[in-house]
């Protein structure tokens, strides 16, 4: 057996501590993981991630987003600029904070 000290972040070392007795079967299954997902090419990964986005849908825990909404959210034409307000006196900011120093 060889004995490996590794440095982590403070969560991940938390978690790792409950599963202290697991960590040989962790790291051999997550290295599994990598050397997979190293392997495909850009095509079988594209094709991987369709299958898994059709059994999300096939679920309902994914939906197909609407064109409609997206056009809506995501294509605003930009925002109309205004010109500032001028105001005479203190500022706002200042007045608040007069108003919560004497509560």
């Amino acid at each position: 057996m060889t004995t490996i000290t590794l440095e982590l972040p403070e969560h991940l070392a938390e978690k790792l501590r409950r599963h202290q007795d697991k960590l040989p079967r962790i790291l051999e299954l997550g290295l599994a993981h990598l050397v997979k997902e190293e392997s495909l090419t850009p095509d079988a990964r594209a094709h991987l991630r369709q299958k898994i986005l059709a059994a999300w849908q096939s679920t309902g825990l994914v939906m197909e987003l609407n064109p409609q909404i997206w056009n809506r959210y995501w294509q605003k034409p930009p925002r109309q600029r205004h010109t500032p307000i001028s105001a005479e006196g203190k500022p706002a900011s200042e007045i608040i904070i007069e108003q919560r120093r004497s509560l």
